[in-house]
């Protein structure tokens, strides 16, 4: 009886390890199906995308906004692009539209004021906070976040007043050295538009972060409407120069106030995790953007805007003003157009980089074609005709302006192309590289200029100088981000 009962037992226990390992197995086939079903599905969904980009036989309003609503939903990256790019180039836009009524109301040698005036600002804006406002969107927590921004903020007030105080020092011999004597009256504009746009750039970091890119158009417009309209006020009236110096100072400003109402809204009741000991330690955590792209920003910007200075100081104000008008309607939407997407792309790739590194590789090689083809036909026509509609739509004071575009367009293309993707460097933590890059860039455009001035060549050879300098550093900041991410994806494959 005994033994029977200990068979019935082991035959029960087989059994049931016998319905456990079909269990398993069947688990194991919808696995597999789940799987490939899952694939199959991502195939058809790529190959219908295809087919609604190559459609040529759509020719109904409904069927076009249908095929181009389905496109937006599937590529939300290309969306957020076009929400920020679409209100950029608006914004742009105005300042183009209006650029013939402001060259009527202001003289080259204003323009060429107001071209000083934003390179100083610039370059002094890339250290107003220690570069600390990029590492807004990196951290995974809010209260971090949160203390990198008030410690940002804190920076920036500190830093403004020391500059504008160095400013009141030595702004006499500065400017003079520059041929821009009337701008010793107006360091108080200079330090206004540093504040200004160091708030700005940091609660811009946070809305990346948010993704709140709506908001973030709404105040490019705004910055915009603002700027154009102090410039054409006190065009109309004869104020002088200094309406071009206010209307850019109040427009960098303007904005703000919607970045701070976000903050407010989501974080009023976080405001108590802001502490002196954790901003101390985010600054420790992230000190290799104050002691590497702060100085790569700085000379980045310096490699920028350093150009027109050296024009100014060697040729005089008159011919940065030339210099400056093909900034404003070239360089200027190509610059804003980056610049959206460099915003999208730092806050996808920073996500990106710390889930999905290959997907990351992915996104980089995407964007940089999809700028280049962007900006292919814009270039080539400015290569054709560049002169001829500058003198068309400026008047025949302007046409060597067109001349000066004609050859930095190629840069332009460079520049629209790598500018944007230039954080990549940032995000994989690789800032020493980009400070050996932008000392050996500065150096190349410094000498080139330098060198034009010492030959006593016209100001057309500086600009061709600065146009090859530029052209060969961005080819070569492409290569050095192919091997940054292709190094950070092999560390992340060995962990």
């Amino acid at each position: 009886m005994n033994k029977r009962k200990k068979l019935l037992l082991e035959k029960r226990k087989l059994e049931k390890e016998l319905r456990y390992r079909r269990k398993q197995k069947l688990l194991l086939l919808q696995k597999k199906e789940l799987k490939r079903q899952l694939i199959q599905r991502k195939k058809e969904k790529e190959k219908q995308l295809q087919t609604q980009l190559q459609e040529p036989n759509i020719t109904k309003p409904k069927e076009l906004f249908i095929k181009l609503k389905q496109i937006w939903n599937n590529s939300q990256f290309l969306s957020k692009v076009i929400v920020i790019a679409g209100g950029t180039a608006a914004a742009q836009g105005l300042q183009v539209v209006f650029s013939p009524v402001l060259t009527r109301l202001y003289s080259p040698d204003d323009f060429g004021l107001l071209t000083i005036f934003i390179s100083i600002v610039a370059i002094c804006s890339k250290i107003v906070d220690f570069r600390y406002s990029l590492a807004i969107p990196l951290p995974k927590k809010d209260d971090k976040a949160l203390n990198i921004l008030t410690l940002s903020l804190s920076l920036i007030l500190f830093i403004t007043l020391f500059i504008t105080f160095v400013l009141w020092m030595v702004g006499e011999l500065l400017f003079s050295m520059l041929q821009a004597e009337e701008l010793t009256s107006y360091i108080w504009v200079i330090g206004l538009s540093i504040f200004g746009i160091g708030i700005y750039q940091t609660l811009n970091q946070y809305a990346i972060r948010q993704q709140a890119y709506v908001m973030m158009t709404m105040t490019k417009m705004n910055q915009s409407v603002v700027q154009i309209a102090v410039q054409l006020i006190c065009g109309f009236l004869k104020i002088g120069n200094i309406g071009l110096l206010l209307g850019d100072a109040l427009g960098r400003m303007s904005g703000s106030g919607l970045f701070a109402s976000l903050i407010w809204r989501k974080h009023k009741q976080d405001f108590h995790k802001i502490k002196p000991k954790k901003m101390w330690e985010v600054a420790r955590e992230y000190r290799r953007f104050p002691l590497f792209s702060t100085w790569s920003a700085l000379l980045n910007g310096a490699s920028l805007q350093i150009t027109p200075l050296i024009i100014a100081m060697n040729y005089g104000t008159a011919v940065a003003g030339l210099w400056a008008l093909g900034q404003r309607v070239v360089g200027g939407p190509m610059g804003l157009i980056g610049t959206a997407v460099a915003q999208v792309f730092l806050g996808e790739g920073s996500k990106f980089a710390r889930e999905h590194p290959k997907r990351y590789q992915s996104l980089f090689y995407r964007t940089a074609k999809n700028l280049f083809l962007v900006g292919l036909i814009p270039t080539i026509v400015i290569i054709i005709s560049g002169p001829w509609l500058f003198q068309l739509v400026f008047g025949d004071q302007w046409m060597e302006a067109g001349k000066y575009v004609q050859l930095l367009a190629l840069m332009y293309l460079a520049q629209l192309t790598m500018s944007p993707l230039s954080s990549t460097l940032d995000v994989l933590q690789k800032q020493d590289w980009e400070l050996v890059w932008d000392i050996v860039r500065v150096i190349f455009v410094v000498s080139g200029l330098l060198l034009a001035s010492f030959l006593n060549l016209p100001p057309i050879y500086a600009v061709l100088f600065y146009a090859i300098v530029m052209l060969v550093a961005y080819v070569v900041l492409f290569f050095l981000c192919t091997i940054a991410i292709k190094q950070f994806i092999k560390n992340q494959s060995r962990r």
